[in-house]
């Protein structure tokens, strides 16, 4: 269900889902969720997309609801389970990890809480970054990070015993290298790498790739300047690992993790951009921040491939593998033609 549906939230109360097959048919249409008395400031989807869970802006609750397919056909949600409270102030952070074994949720003074799915608390923990900017959970559902005032993102490990139930959280490793605070973090699909972008003007692309139960740190591949300093700040790292998305207010800056370049684009809001994300293949940058749903064409990726894959051809070592690396630099400059780049070759 995830792979078709988008969700926005608006304040009046309501969950939003959308079918992506129909967003290009002139009458598509949402199903319509409430969420009575209060609205969503944050949102995830559980792995196997039976249930959201949302964070409430004036109560500061974390509230599960069941999805269910409607027999008519559509989507219609079921309230479950309201956690105990235990936030009073806005999150930095928030989110169901992918093997289904806790939730993750983050507020701006560092309260950091593990929760079970049943609204039970696992670990708690203060990290000592208020102000805190950002939380994570990597893809693999393995780490949690957490970026704050200082210029080291701390990394966190989620252990599980045997038998897969949560046992402990210890000291991964921590992302360093800023000279400011880090306003944001992400991870590629497979969490081989990260990214963020600091206070300092400058963002930093790792290989996150190690053994770190064993004291080995990341390693830093590139670096790039930003022109900013301050909150409102998104990040975004594509899946592939190829481009990274920043927005700043109103604005999206679209960089390649190949060369460094900036691909940005102009104003894509009426407002301050709220959340910032790739779809699953890396071609498209979606984006939230007023009434609206922006879906844009990853330029930088395209960019990123050409540039990467035009050396490899060279060294190709069979017919077939020439004629994969075409497809797919020739895919790439189709779309930034498209978009009115303009493309050697």
């Amino acid at each position: 269900m995830q792979s078709i549906l988008k969700k926005k939230f608006i304040i009046d109360r309501s969950i939003l889902f959308w079918k992506v097959k129909e967003l290009a048919e002139k009458n598509h249409q949402p199903n319509r969720g409430a969420v009575e008395f209060d609205h969503g400031s944050k949102l995830s989807w559980s792995p196997d997309s039976k249930a959201i869970v949302i964070y409430r802006a004036t109560d500061c609750e974390i509230e599960v609801f069941k999805v269910n397919k409607k027999p008519e056909g559509g989507i219609a949600i079921q309230h479950a389970l309201k956690f105990p409270k235990h936030h009073t102030l806005d999150l930095v952070g928030f989110g169901i990890a992918a093997n289904g074994k806790f939730i993750m949720s983050c507020d701006s003074e560092g309260d950091l809480v593990l929760w079970s799915l049943k609204g039970a608390i696992l670990h708690q923990l203060h990290t000592k970054l208020s102000p805190a900017y950002c939380a994570k959970i990597s893809p693999d559902g393995k780490l949690v990070a957490i970026s704050g005032f200082t210029p080291d993102v701390k990394v966190l490990q989620v252990c599980l015993n045997k038998s897969g139930d949560f046992e402990k959280v210890v000291r991964a490793f921590e992302l360093k290298g800023h000279s400011s605070g880090v306003l944001g973090i992400d991870f590629s699909s497979d969490t081989s790498r990260a990214v963020t972008v600091s206070k300092d003007k400058t963002w930093r692309f790792y290989d996150v790739r190690v053994e770190y139960e064993k004291g080995q740190e990341p390693y830093l591949l590139k670096t790039g300047e930003w022109p900013f300093a301050d909150l409102p700040t998104q990040v975004a790292l594509s899946p592939d690992a190829r481009s990274i998305a920043i927005s700043h207010g109103t604005k999206i800056y679209n960089y390649d993790t190949v060369t460094g370049a900036n691909h940005g684009t102009p104003d894509v809001h009426n407002g301050d951009i709220s959340a910032l994300i790739f779809d699953p293949e890396s071609r498209f940058i979606i984006s939230t921040g007023d009434r609206y749903i922006q879906v844009l064409h990853n330029v930088a990726g395209c960019y990123a491939i050409i540039n990467e894959l035009q050396p490899k051809r060279k060294t190709a070592a069979t017919t077939a593998q020439k004629e994969r690396i075409d497809q797919l630099i020739n895919q790439a400059k189709c779309v930034l033609q498209k978009v009115g780049e303009k493309v050697e070759g």
